[in-house]
């Protein structure tokens, strides 16, 4: 089901039978000491890709990179402009189009990508009837923000947040964050901030996490139920129902 993997000819064959594709979106961006700068993208492509294999649709590649500008102050981050990411949703659209799909979902691992995200999808709604198309955060997958409260005990954040570094963690067991890391972090923004209000409030990356509630083992609990609530999303979506 992982698109990357298949032939044209099986990918047609997929797209015809069940014409449901699922779009990792993710971002190369900082979190600090307590995930990799992949660690946005690599948490959508898991969660997509174990949820379009148990609901038989097709995965796409993720897209690793997303808006990310307020997070340029520190190296390695790479961040579209707005509008680019924006085009850039629209032309994945009209390809999957052309070959078949009528719902297309993204998924997101990183929240800056919303807005632009569901502009194109608001712009390509009009010219493409019979089409489904829709964003969503994992985070808002039905059942999620319960279970991160419940296994964060409200504590998991607004940025490098407890509940993606432990499925992270689960993901990458060899990956370990720094000790000293592992802390509590300064309080969420309020609001938008640039790349030099970021720096300047947050000088180590996280905002607002405390650190010490992440572990491999909730992040493998979260994973698992993230996993069957999207794939529960698509095949609902695939029927017509509303989510």
């Amino acid at each position: 089901m992982d698109l990357s993997g298949l032939t044209s000819v099986q990918a047609g064959a997929l797209l015809g039978v069940r014409p449901v594709v699922v779009v990792p979106l993710g971002s190369t961006e900082q979190h600090g000491e307590l995930a990799p700068l992949s660690c946005d993208t690599a948490v959508a492509h898991a969660i997509c890709r174990e949820a379009a294999r148990a609901a038989g649709v097709c995965c796409a590649p993720p897209l690793p990179f997303g808006f990310s500008e307020c997070h340029t102050g520190f190296p390695g981050t790479v961040s579209l402009s707005a509008n680019t990411l924006s085009l850039a949703v629209e032309d994945i659209v009209r390809s999957f189009v052309i070959h078949g799909a009528r719902v297309i979902v993204f998924l997101s691992g990183h929240g800056g990508n919303r807005r632009p995200v569901e502009a194109a999808l608001e712009r390509l709604r009009p010219g493409h009837p019979g089409v489904r198309l829709e964003y969503m955060g994992y985070w808002n997958l039905p059942g999620a923000q319960e279970l991160e409260l419940k296994l964060f005990d409200g504590r998991s954040g607004f940025h490098a947040t407890a509940a993606e570094v432990s499925i992270y963690m689960h993901l990458f067991p060899e990956f370990i964050p720094a000790a000293g890391a592992v802390r509590q972090y300064p309080p969420s923004p309020s609001g938008p901030m640039t790349a030099e209000e970021w720096k300047a409030a947050y000088p180590d990356g996280p905002a607002g996490v405390d650190a010490r509630q992440a572990s491999p083992a909730k992040g493998a609990e979260l994973f698992a139920f993230l996993c069957r609530s999207l794939a529960d999303v698509l095949s609902r979506m695939e029927g017509g129902s509303n989510v």
